[in-house]
């Protein structure tokens, strides 16, 4: 190795502070070191009556383009107009529309109550992925649906896929927890993130997406 030219093989280090040293195997350069975490990314929180919150790519500080590694999403207090089930779609074509055909998705959720009592529910030819089993109760007292759900693979050629879990109170005031697997299946870029129940508004209650390296 001729180590006399090595001035010349170092990319200039002026503004490039804290940066590591790399190559593709042909050009030497500087590569940012990506801290471990999560980053807040954006908060929406409904006080009045509205179809659906959507997270896409480009609006409000979200970017599902490879930026990060996955995606955390917090739900808090989510209420629903009327008792129902909340509910997961899709869109590749940054919001314009959402996924929403018989087939689009498939999803496992189980459940357990305070009775006690347990459930299970599936599709493998779903319009939506379901988070729940029990219907969420529409009583603010009862504090909405509070969890949380971590999304894979929003970019790339592998399905996206979404992992959570949830705690709420059903429509007759039992406790209830259920955890939800699902997936879009067809492989594509995913660039917008629709939460809507199935078959009323969402009165009230928040939405964090959180971007983790």
């Amino acid at each position: 190795a001729d180590f006399g030219n090595i001035g010349t093989v170092i990319p200039s280090q002026s503004g490039n502070s804290g940066k590591f040293l790399t190559t593709n195997g042909t050009v030497a350069s500087w590569g940012v070191v990506t801290t471990p975490g999560s980053v807040l990314l954006n908060t929406t929180t409904v006080s009045s009556p509205v179809a659906s919150v959507d997270f896409v790519n480009g609006s409000g500080g979200v970017v599902f383009d490879g930026t990060y590694k996955s995606y955390i999403i917090e739900v808090i207090n989510v209420i629903p107009t009327t008792n129902d089930d909340l509910c997961i779609r899709t869109s590749t074509d940054t919001g314009s529309s959402y996924d929403s055909g018989a087939g689009n998705y498939s999803y496992v959720v189980g459940g357990a109550d305070s009775i006690p009592s347990t459930s299970l529910q599936g599709s493998n030819s779903a319009t939506f992925i379901k988070t729940n089993v029990n219907s969420i109760s529409n009583a603010a007292a009862n504090s909405g649906a509070n969890g949380w759900f971590s999304l894979q693979n929003p970019v790339g050629t592998s399905r996206f896929c979404v992992y959570g879990q949830l705690g709420y109170a059903n429509s007759i005031g039992n406790f209830n927890t259920a955890t939800v697997f699902g997936q879009r299946l067809a492989s594509a870029d995913v660039d917008g993130i629709r939460f809507f129940f199935s078959s009323t508004t969402i009165e009230s209650g928040t939405f964090k997406l959180y971007g983790v390296n």
